[in-house]
């Protein structure tokens, strides 16, 4: 399943929130006190669940709990979790000594001791897809190939180009915008971004380096209103899981 292409309700907002890697104390106090999701509003997830942060397990949970409570909630894949579904498929041919090995936990709370996935995590993970296509704009995790006939035959550069947006292509893609995550942007450039509603929106301010100045938040677009909402990280003050 590469993309989906997803109607607009008839009620409600859209939501389109960026990389969450692995902070699941800030993504729900932006759901529930900042954005206040309601059943008939949609929030579109730009992919990075996983990694950076201190607990990934608690970000995908609080994903498949809002799934499970009737929350319109539509997850993108990121490259975090292609490597985690990599590592998964590695691990499947590792030998008794192999497994012995150190492992880097990418993951931690996901695996079992053979580093092989849960099947709920597996069957989460599986099922992402690239891209969605709104009436109005296309959402991807990194970016979209434009140098190609067809930027959408592309996963690979989806979970991974950057510096893409020089060569945006409007007709490449319906003459809609394009709304993405993965490189890290300071504040002031996605402001400016949403604040022209330029054709290519970034949306990650890097909600890890809450260290850095114009960074460390997690962001949420409004996509009906242009509205930016930014949640400072809230899960800081736990012991950081890997980078």
């Amino acid at each position: 399943m590469k993309g989906v292409k997803v109607e607009k309700l008839m009620q409600g907002q859209r939501w389109v929130v960026a990389d969450v890697h692995g902070h699941p104390k800030t993504l729900q106090h932006l759901v529930e006190e900042k954005i206040r999701l309601q059943l008939n509003d949609q929030l579109f997830l730009l992919g990075d669940y996983i990694n950076r942060g201190p607990d990934s397990k608690g970000v995908i949970d609080y994903i498949l709990e809002l799934q499970e409570d009737e929350y319109q909630v539509y997850p993108l894949r990121g490259n975090h979790e292609q490597m985690l579904l990599d590592s998964h498929e590695r691990a499947k041919n590792y030998s008794p000594e192999e497994m012995r090995l150190p492992s880097i936990q990418r993951g931690r709370g996901l695996k079992d001791a053979k580093r092989q996935l849960y099947p709920k995590y597996l069957h989460f993970l599986e099922n992402l897809p690239y891209y969605y296509e709104l009436e109005d704009c296309f959402l991807v995790h990194a970016g979209f190939d434009f140098t190609l006939a067809n930027p959408l035959d592309d996963w690979n550069a989806m979970l991974w180009i950057s510096d893409f947006a020089k060569n945006y292509n409007p007709h490449k893609i319906k003459h809609k915008r394009v709304i993405y995550g993965h490189q890290t942007t300071s504040i002031q450039e996605i402001e400016k971004a949403i604040r022209k509603k330029s054709p290519v929106v970034p949306l990650d301010n890097g909600c890890y380096k809450y260290n850095l100045e114009d960074y460390g938040h997690l962001c949420a677009l409004n996509l009906d209103t242009w509205e930016l909402i930014r949640q400072k990280n809230l899960d800081r003050e736990v012991l950081v899981e890997e980078v």
